[in-house]
């Protein structure tokens, strides 16, 4: 079997455990949140160090929000980064992202939002625990064996020649970020659920972490219910997206302008009310001219949903990206609390 092979059955086993024992913990305490914000995908933008520079897709249910109903959602995203392309670029790096979110509906079928994301990073100190995570379960080690631990370095060749290089660390406010999703079919029991979802990314000024451009993006979002599907256990969710980028370069960084994005997931319920979900994630590149750079991402998601009260639930997420490993994070793990009310 290749390495390549081995590598994605390890993190793929590894993930379905951690998950499982998650809910074997959780299932005995946990009480049931709603079903109007049960279901569906966890939402988490990219956590690579360089996407923080503009806005980003996440995977999301199509369903909206009750007409005058709101939720409030803060999340805090840690991931840790190692992309060592010899002789072209070196990225590497921690972050921890704490993110404040606010949806809301003020008419049926049509749900708002804003998000204001802060960000952390820096050298931070799990290297050598990530390193030793990945002989443990037979992930590739990424030169983690050569490369120091705990160290900040965003930089690389471009093709044209020319560097970049990205020094400051530390916390800022990261671009502000507003939603409007619209549910075109609404769901029944017997036919598929479709929503739209619009994007902006509003950049802050004078922000050494964000672009000096308007990012707008577009994302078509589908759920297939059990009934849908003739599986009695499984729910199907997908979503395909489209994202523009004004501001081309930052730093000596240059981005593409067009950024394409899709993801498919499955929830299922082996806990009784705990959900489990599990799923993909593609994107399209993200940056334009950096010497050998991938052209692709994909992540592997897997995440579980449990109440706290009537009215606030948590949610818990591991995300391993399973290709390429020059040019994706290498593990995130995201924990996030929601209220919701009218």
């Amino acid at each position: 079997m290749k390495q390549s092979t081995r590598s994605v059955l390890s993190r793929l086993s590894f993930a379905i455990l951690s998950v499982f024992i998650s809910g074997l913990v959780i299932a005995p305490a946990a009480s049931e949140p709603p079903q109007a914000v049960r279901s569906g995908p966890i939402p988490i933008r990219d956590q690579h160090p360089l996407s923080f520079y503009h806005a980003s897709f996440s995977p999301e249910s199509p369903g909206v929000l009750e007409a005058g109903e709101f939720r409030a959602r803060t999340a805090f995203n840690w991931s840790n980064t190692l992309n060592n392309r010899r002789g072209s670029y070196r990225i590497d790096a921690e972050t921890r992202l704490v993110e404040f979110g606010l949806r809301y509906s003020p008419y049926a079928r049509l749900e708002l939002g804003i998000g204001v994301p802060l960000l952390w990073r820096g050298e931070g100190v799990a290297d050598s625990t990530i390193d030793n995570w990945h002989q443990a379960f037979g992930f590739p080690r990424a030169d983690r064996d050569i490369v120091p631990d705990n160290e900040f370095a965003l930089r690389g060749d471009n093709q044209d020649g020319t560097r970049f290089n990205l020094t400051p660390q530390g916390t800022r406010v990261m671009n502000l970020v507003l939603d409007a999703k619209y549910e075109i079919i609404p769901r029944t029991k017997d036919a598929s659920q479709w929503s739209a979802l619009i994007r902006l990314g509003i950049p802050v000024p004078q922000n050494a972490y964000t672009q000096q451009g308007i990012d707008l993006g577009a994302t078509l979002l589908g759920q297939m219910s059990p009934e849908v599907t003739n599986l009695d256990w499984l729910t199907l969710y997908f979503g395909a997206g489209y994202m523009h980028f004004t501001d081309e370069e930052t730093d000596g960084l240059a981005f593409k302008h067009n950024h394409f994005f899709s993801f498919l997931q499955f929830e299922t319920e082996p806990f009784g009310s705990i959900p489990v979900l599990l799923g993909l994630v593609y994107q399209s590149p993200l940056v334009n001219d950096v010497e050998k750079f991938p052209d692709y991402a994909v992540y592997l998601d897997l995440g579980t949903r449990f109440g706290l009260t009537d009215r606030t639930y948590g949610e818990l997420l591991l995300r391993e990206n399973i290709s390429s490993q020059d040019g994706t994070a290498d593990i995130t793990v995201m924990f996030a609390l929601s209220v919701s009310g009218n």
